[in-house]
């Protein structure tokens, strides 16, 4: 007994509903697109009304076989910047590969005037200055940037320091340097001997 006090409810409400599509009669009053929340059940009380070989609801102005095609459009385009929404999830300045990407995404999401990801955090226009300092800090190797001056042998005080300069500018493939001349892979071979001692 209690349980069909349960299930009368759902009975009544399937009784109403039946023969609906999307809550409305497909032989019922006349609809227009502006009656449902999207295309696609627009479409399928489309089909439902006997679409596409009959629109009685004149759902399908263009008669393509497609209802209301203007809730397609309706629909906002998310436009991607960097790679995110700018009106989407919270971004930090760790998402981004560059300052540029950082301030292109800043600026579409209404910066400099609102800053709703906080990425201009003092506030200047400029958003993730960090890094832009990421890309001015030079690793120096032996002393030395390896994709700046030229640089030969005698600027290295051990053969160790000559290699891993050599390495980090792109050697054994590259040698932009020209520090390791017999094509061996290593660099300033003159420096395995002490300086100023010659081998016997």
């Amino acid at each position: 007994m209690c349980s069909i006090v349960f299930l009368l409810p759902t009975l009544v409400l399937a009784l109403v509903y039946m023969g609906k599509v999307e809550g409305y009669d497909p032989k019922g009053l006349d609809r227009d697109c502006a009656d449902f929340e999207n295309q696609a059940s627009a479409q399928r009380f489309f089909i439902a009304a006997g679409g596409p070989e009959k629109d009685p609801h004149r759902l399908d102005r263009n008669r393509d076989g497609t209802a209301c095609e203007s809730l397609l459009l309706d629909k906002p385009v998310i436009k991607l910047v960097a790679g995110y929404d700018p009106h989407g999830e919270d971004r930090d300045c760790a998402d981004f590969d560059t300052q540029a990407d950082a301030q292109r995404f800043f600026i579409a999401a209404g910066g400099p005037e609102k800053d709703p990801h906080q990425i201009d955090r003092n506030r200047d226009g400029t958003a993730c200055e960090s890094l832009l300092l990421d890309k001015l800090a030079i690793k120096l190797v032996a002393g030395y940037d390896p994709h700046g001056e030229d640089r030969d042998c005698a600027d290295f005080d051990t053969q160790a320091d000559a290699q891993r300069f050599f390495i980090a500018a792109g050697g054994p493939e590259k040698d932009p340097h020209q520090i390791e001349g017999d094509k061996d892979g290593i660099a300033c071979e003159s420096l395995l001997f002490d300086k100023g001692h010659q081998s016997r």
